[in-house]
C-alpha cells in the first residue's frame, strides 16, 4: 500500500505498531513535565531561584494540557475515542 493513497484506510500491522510506539512514547513527556514544573516551584529546593507565580500557573497549564492531549491520543490509538 502506497502512503498517496491511503488517506482513509486502515493502518497495516507496521503503521498499527509505529501508531501505538508513538502513543506510548508520547506519554513520558507527562511524567517528565510534571515534576519539572513540581520542583521548579519549591521553594525549599529553588531558593532564590523558584519560578514565579505566573510562570507556575503557565506551566502547570501546559502540563494539563499535555496530559489531556496523550490521554486522547492513547485513546484514539485504541480506538476509544473519536
Amino acid at each position: 500500500m502506497r502512503s498517496s493513497d491511503s488517506a482513509n484506510s486502515t493502518p497495516d500491522e507496521s503503521g498499527w505498531h509505529t501508531a501505538c510506539d508513538s502513543a506510548f512514547l508520547s506519554q513520558q513527556l507527562s511524567f517528565a513535565v510534571v515534576p519539572l514544573v513540581q520542583f521548579t516551584g519549591d521553594r525549599r529546593k529553588m531558593g532564590d531561584f523558584v519560578a514565579p507565580l505566573w510562570m507556575r500557573v503557565l506551566a502547570w497549564m501546559t502540563a494539563a494540557i499535555i496530559v489531556v492531549l496523550n490521554l486522547q491520543c492513547l485513546l484514539s490509538v485504541f480506538g476509544w475515542w473519536g
